[in-house]
């Protein structure tokens, strides 16, 4: 069995287009690795408008495989739609493309790259691009900031707004800009939370550059001043006040002092709780009740026609021993995730969906398992060997139909995942979809998955045989350019809830597909309870603050 290849680091991407033609501009990054001649999307910059030099906030993260040649194939769309999607490259208003190797990157002078887009062979613009190696770090950061006595740049007052610029070898990059105070020379501006990696990639003591400016309808923002610091200068809080330096009015003025003074009102550090944190409530117990966070499970069975009958070798349900079938080995996986990797052991029984049956003469979309046994819940056993066991008795009798459809069970299941829940009694819950085609209710699917992003619920689908699927990647982030989807009514999905794994592309090396199964997890329980504002039990707010890192 081949080893598999781990990155030795992440390299954050940042993008810079110039002399474009065409009104609103987005890049969307495809990379592929050594032989391989797919590209597979890696994420996509926020699109701006009516700019011909447009630079793009959105920064995109890489891996970083030394061994591999990785190639970038960067795309400059034009375009004023709501979603996109960035796989159809065909259906794509392209402005221009450049197809340079990650290696070509950061082997600059500054690890910075210019180069010419093309359409069809003809130059439609510059790209610049710059590297830079970050390093993780989960911890946010708390700024607050007051101004006192800026300039007056308009009549009477300014409205200033500021933004923030960390260093690097090719230059400044801006990674934050505040809100405009209208008619206030004595700002009291809005606290600001940054990831810590984001500010600064991990290093204390990178210069960060604070400029002030003020705002104006009509003509162009005017520079009251900026000054340097790095992080460890704010947090440690030697430095009290920071002046504001306008250099054009310094040459001219010999009697020049500053453009105002600025206090940091506010600097803390918070470290952002694990999943382990929530799991063990900051070390105790063993995520089964105590106070911790409860870890509940419910299952979802494709029962389409599509998987064939049930009493052949080749149906997708064959599972006569010692054959285990992909449901089975998926269910199996599962189970040693969360207990060798989270410590989570399922004492409880898992509800099991079924979808595509005919019951009682007619198509159903969303029936429980044990009624097809006409058996109680409460007699079956807890976890997973419940649920094989369930299962077991149940997929003989049933009769298989079509289509495919899965957006009521997600109504259900996120309305489940909020029985129960509170700020006394954490718990989150994950719904595995085990499927082997793609659905046909695609639209109100994304309605449930962007209602279900603001439940404690993470919807792992799993893709049963051989098919190709095609929209169900659609609905993960990792897969659809970090894009989030967008319900009924223009409800916009607040975190990446979703996570697809195709059975077939793991079938070789059947470890790589159980570590792939709760990749996500971690990441998405977290991402809700901040969105919460829940910590884990036993972890007070002060105990988030860190003053220092060094």
């Amino acid at each position: 069995m081949a080893e598999t290849i781990r990155p030795i680091s992440k390299i954050e991407l940042r993008f810079k287009l110039a002399d474009i033609k065409k009104p609103s501009s987005q890049i969307i990054v495809y990379c592929n690795s050594g032989d391989s001649k797919r590209f597979d999307l890696i994420g996509a910059t926020e699109r701006i408008d009516n700019k011909s030099e447009p630079f793009f906030n959105t920064t995109i993260n890489i891996d970083y495989y030394f061994e591999s040649v990785q190639k970038l194939y960067l795309l400059a769309i034009n375009h004023n739609l709501k979603t996109l999607d960035f796989t159809k490259i065909d259906q794509l208003d392209v402005v221009g493309e450049f197809t340079p190797t990650i290696g070509d990157l950061i082997s600059r002078d500054g690890k910075r790259l210019i180069g010419d887009i093309k359409d069809k062979d003809k130059i439609t613009g510059k790209i610049e691009i710059t590297a830079e190696e970050i390093y993780e770090t989960g911890h946010n950061i708390i700024l607050q900031l007051k101004g006192t006595k800026l300039d007056k740049k308009d009549l009477f007052s300014s409205d200033p707004y500021f933004k923030i610029y960390k260093s690097s070898p090719s230059g400044n990059s801006i990674v934050f800009e505040s809100s405009v105070i209208k008619n206030n020379i004595n700002p009291i501006f809005d606290p600001i939370v940054i990831r810590l990696q984001e500010l600064n990639g991990g290093c204390m003591f990178r210069e960060l550059t604070f400029e002030f400016w003020d705002h104006n309808d009509i003509v162009d923002d005017e520079l009251i001043g900026s000054f340097r610091t790095n992080t460890d200068e704010i947090l440690s809080g030697i430095i009290k006040e920071f002046p504001i330096i306008n250099q054009k009015l310094k040459s001219k003025k010999s009697n020049y002092e500053h453009s105002g003074i600025i206090n940091f009102i506010d600097s803390r550090i918070l470290y952002k709780p694990t999943i382990q944190d929530f799991i063990n409530g900051n070390g105790n117990g063993n995520g089964n009740g105590d106070g911790n966070c409860l870890i509940d499970l419910m299952v979802a069975i494709d029962c389409t026609e599509s998987n064939g009958d049930q009493k052949l070798e080749t149906s997708l349900h064959y599972n006569v021993k010692p054959h285990q079938n992909q449901y089975i080995r998926s269910l199996l996986a599962l189970e040693s995730q969360l207990l060798n990797n989270f410590g989570v052991k399922l004492e409880k029984r898992v509800e099991v969906f079924g979808f595509g049956a005919v019951i009682n003469k007619h198509p159903n979309h969303n029936f429980r398992f044990h009624y097809i046994i006409d058996d109680r819940p409460n007699t079956l056993k807890a976890g997973i060997s419940g649920v094989i066991e369930l299962y077991d008795k149940a997929i003989p009798k049933i009769q298989f139909t079509s289509p495919t459809k899965i957006s009521s069970i997600i109504e259900d299941a996120t309305r489940y995942s909020l029985q129960d829940f509170h700020s006394t009694q954490l718990k989150y819950s994950i719904l595995l979809i085990l499927i082997d085609s793609d659905i046909t209710d695609y639209e109100s699917t994304v309605d449930e998955i962007v209602e279900a992003s603001k439940a404690p619920l993470s919807i792992i689908f799993i893709g049963v045989g051989e098919y190709s699927f095609q929209n169900i990647p659609q609905l993960d982030g990792e897969k659809n350019g970090n894009i989030r989807l967008i319900g009924r009514f223009d409800r916009k999905q607040i975190r990446d809830n979703v996570h697809f794994i195709s059975f077939k592309e793991f079938s070789i090396n059947q470890i790589d597909f159980q570590n792939e199964i709760l990749r996500k997890l971690p990441n998405q329980l977290t991402e809700f309870m901040e969105f919460k504002n829940y910590l884990p039990n036993g972890l007070s707010y002060t105990q988030t603050e860190i003053k220092k890192i060094k």
